[in-house]
Parts: C-alpha cells; structure tokens; sequence
C-alpha cells in the first residue's frame, strides 16, 4: 500500500479558504459598486440576481478553469493572469444569459463596467494576499510538500540547494536515493529501493523528483517502471541543456525548469476549452444527423413495443460510472434474467432491430 495519505485537514481549509474568499469578491465589489454610483447599498431585483447568477457561475467557472490547482512554486503573476481569466470569462457568460434571458438594461452599462474592475480589482488583491500569506506560513516550515530527490549527481545536489533556498515554495526535501554520496543529505536507499520506500515509509510522501540528465535514458525508464503504481506525482528534472530535445509539458517550481511526466494535460483553460468544444461539436452532429435519428426512433417504436432507447450503466476510463443510451434493437423482456455480455448474434432481435445491426 502506497504511503501517499488522503488530503491533510489543512489543505482542505486552504481550499476552502481560496474558494469562500474567490466568492465573497462577487457581492462585496458589487455592493461598493452599487454604493459608489448609486448612493445606496440596497440593490433592486435585477442587480440582485445579476449577482446571484455571478456567484452560481463562478461556482462551476473557477474550479472549471483551473484557479484551485496546486499553485506552489509557480510565479505569482501566473496565478494572478489565470484569476483574471476567471473573472473575464465569469463577466461575458453573466452577458450572455442576461441577454439571452431578455434581461438586459442597457442603462446599467455604466454600473457593470464599474463592477468588472472593481471585482477584478478585488479578486487580484485576495489572491496576492492570500499567496503572501502562504510564502510567509511555508517559509516557517507550514503547509510543506514533501519531496524525495532521486539522483545523486551535481544534478540532485544543485536541485536540493535550490530547493532549500527557495523557502517560500514550501518544498520539504526528505532526502535522496542514489548510490552516490550527497553531503549533508540523507541518503534513502539505492536507486531501486524507492518502490519499497514509497509503502513502508511513516512520513508523508507526496512528490517524487527525478533529478538525473536525459542521457540516462535507460535509468529513468527503470525508474519509471518502478513508480508504476506509485500515487505520488512524479516530475522530472533534466537540467536546462536537455529541453532542446524533447517536447513534454513544461512548469516552474521554485524558479526551477521540471517537465511533469505524469499530470493529467486536462487542467485550468485546456479542460474548460475541451469541454466547450466537445458540447459544441456534439451540438451540430447531433442537429445534423437529427433527421436519421428520429427515423430511426420510429420504426423502433413501430416495430415493437417498449421504450425506443436501450439504457445500460457502463465504465469510463477513469472508473466513472456513466448511463449509455442506444436504440433498441432487441425485445424488452431479451434480458429479464440479467445483462448477457458477447454472443451477440445468438440475441433475439425485433426486424427493425435486425436492420440496424446490419447497417
């Protein structure tokens, strides 16, 4: 069993934090708004839920586009482009519904020009307040991510160095592994113990550095290999002349150079775009192909009796169970004594059922 814990109660009420005070931006610049323009704090029905529907969006917006992920060791004016993002974003689909909703005022255009920068304003400050606050607890040895280095070459020394220098990233190095000595480090083990390490150690664990040039090609697929079923995030630090040759997903960790070698690609503006690409293609396939679709859902309907969909509970990659819909092409009682997987061409199936599994 992996030695890597659940998450620890202080990071949950980090979370918490960033998201209760993300919100709490919304209704605060847009009660000071109101008060600044309108001489009064009390706000009519469609100012109301213009930030009723502000709030609800960034519920589902921030988390979407990525303002919650691990920000340690990256720059501050990253974190702070991608919250801008997030309010943007917040603003034009609050647009788009009020328009679409046929609630839009176009004599508040000078309000909600004043509310976009008061709550960018807003947001920006909280965020760089609460990432000072940070630096601060982890330069006094709170809230740390505990990493061990594996490597022992001018490579793992100078990655350790740096790391200790950087104390506001909050990185806790518990040692290395290697078959070298690292002065005033902690040796672990070997190169092939730390598998072993990684299930009996009692401390947390919660990132592995490989910090060894590309050349050792041969050693680090081993490594890998080794950390197959490890849970910790694995990153690789190959020293700045080994990024001419190759080209893998690249962040900064205490102003260091490390390619993530497994982190899910689907985070922060890729995972929000993905998704309104997937709906909007699934939008006009569907649109276009609607007409076969409804014949078919006809001559289901017509040619036996039952609902026209066949609905069953499957698997998805990431273990997510989801319903799958098809058209039905077999009589509704075919499976009355459970779900029979294969032989599918010893099924009973109705004629129009029959068409469909030939064409």
């Amino acid at each position: 069993m992996s030695s890597k814990q659940f998450v620890s109660e202080p990071r949950i009420r980090l979370v918490l934090l960033h998201r209760f005070s993300d919100i709490m931006v919304i209704p605060v610049s847009a009660m000071l708004t109101h008060g600044l323009i309108y001489k009064t704090w009390a706000m009519d029905s469609f100012l109301a839920l213009s930030v009723a529907m502000s709030m609800v969006i960034a519920l589902w917006l921030y988390p979407a586009i990525g303002l919650y992920r691990a920000w340690r060791g990256e720059s501050t004016g990253k974190e702070l482009l991608n919250a801008s993002q997030a309010w943007t974003f917040n603003f034009l689909i609050l647009a788009f519904l009020l328009y679409f909703t046929e609630n839009a005022d176009a004599t508040r255009i000078e309000y909600f020009s004043v509310w976009f920068f008061a709550g960018l304003s807003g947001l920006l400050l909280v965020r760089s307040c609460v990432r000072a606050v940070l630096n601060r607890a982890r330069r006094s040895g709170r809230n740390q991510t505990h990493v061990v280095i594996v490597g022992d070459n001018g490579l793992a020394t100078s990655t350790i160095n740096t790391v200790r220098d950087a104390e506001w990233a909050g990185y806790n190095v518990r040692g290395y592994f290697g078959e070298g000595v690292i002065q005033g480090e902690k040796r672990l083990g070997g190169f092939h113990e730390i598998d072993k390490y990684l299930e009996k150690a009692k401390d947390r664990v919660d990132q592995v550095w490989i910090a060894m040039p590309l050349s050792k090609e041969k050693e680090i697929n081993q490594i890998l290999e080794e950390l197959r079923f490890a849970t910790q995030d694995v990153r690789l630090i190959p020293g700045i002349e080994g990024f001419r040759l190759i080209n893998n997903s690249v962040t900064q960790v205490a102003d260091m150079p490390v390619i993530n070698l497994q982190v899910s690609p689907m985070s922060g503006m890729n995972r929000l775009i993905k998704a309104i690409e997937d709906r909007t293609l699934a939008a006009f396939i569907l649109l276009g192909i609607s007409p076969i679709m409804i014949a078919l859902a006809i001559g289901v309907k017509l040619s036996s009796p039952g609902p026209v969909f066949y609905r069953q509970e499957r698997v998805s990659r990431s273990g997510k169970p989801f319903m799958m819909y098809k058209f039905r092409s077999m009589p509704v009682d075919t499976e009355k004594n459970g779900v029979q997987w294969g032989n599918a061409g010893t099924k009973a199936t109705s004629k129009f059922g029959q068409f469909i599994r030939r064409t």
